[in-house]
């Protein structure tokens, strides 16, 4: 049975998040640093797209990981555990990063955790910018991301002088993207970009991701 609750207004949903304990040791290589942050926000709203920016800026990507150390690095992916992946060699964490996912089956809704690691460069307040989580599923487990959807957290230049990092949460509803509520599992891909959202075509490439990074995670579905 399929439910139907309402659509979240994403926008303005900002708030601290328990989920799973999961946060990565993150390595201190950073080739890429406030100029060339503010140089990406430019090349973004001068209007060019997710996968433009990318491949300009893919030199930002290189040595920039979120590896436990007790970690076995792939080519792509570093297992964590069964049911969970860090994408370690997309986009830098210097400034944010997920650490952890979850998927609420009977609200039919999915969130993840956005860590905000440092005080500036998320743009002035109150006009500030965006941290955008991309959700893509995979209903049936077929390695064919079928649908996706987009979390939203607006961050600010910190005026609080609260002690970092601050943890907020993104998140979107499910229910028409994966209705089978038929207590199956099924593979969830969350990939965290800043300033420009990624298309549902970052999904099978999740390289596009320049400032974020991802985490590929299995839920289970409400019987």
């Amino acid at each position: 049975m399929t439910r139907s609750i309402p659509t979240p207004n994403l926008s303005a949903f900002a708030c601290a998040v328990v989920l799973f304990a999961g946060a990565a040791a993150g390595q201190t290589t950073q080739p890429c640093g406030d100029s060339e942050r503010q140089a990406f926000q430019a090349d973004a709203n001068a209007g060019l797209d997710s996968q433009a920016l990318a491949a300009k800026w893919a030199h930002c990507n290189t040595g920039v990981q979120s590896v436990p150390s007790n970690a076995t690095a792939g080519p792509l992916e570093v297992v964590t555990a069964a049911s969970k992946v860090f994408l370690n060699t997309i986009g830098s964490t210097f400034y944010e990063q997920l650490n952890s996912c979850g998927y609420h089956p009977q609200g039919e809704i999915v969130t993840c955790d956005v860590e905000v690691k440092r005080t500036t460069w998320y743009g002035t307040f109150p006009a500030g910018s965006n941290e955008y989580v991309r959700f893509c599923f995979d209903c049936n487990n077929d390695g064919l991301w079928e649908n996706s959807t987009l979390g939203i957290v607006h961050v600010t230049n910190d005026i609080s002088a609260g002690p970092l990092p601050f943890y907020f949460n993104a998140y979107a509803t499910t229910h028409q993207f994966c209705p089978q509520n038929d207590g199956q599992d099924f593979r969830i891909r969350a990939l965290l970009a800043w300033q420009q959202p990624l298309t549902h075509g970052a999904c099978g490439q999740p390289a596009q991701v320049v400032w974020g990074n991802g985490i590929d995670f299995t839920a289970r579905r409400d019987p």
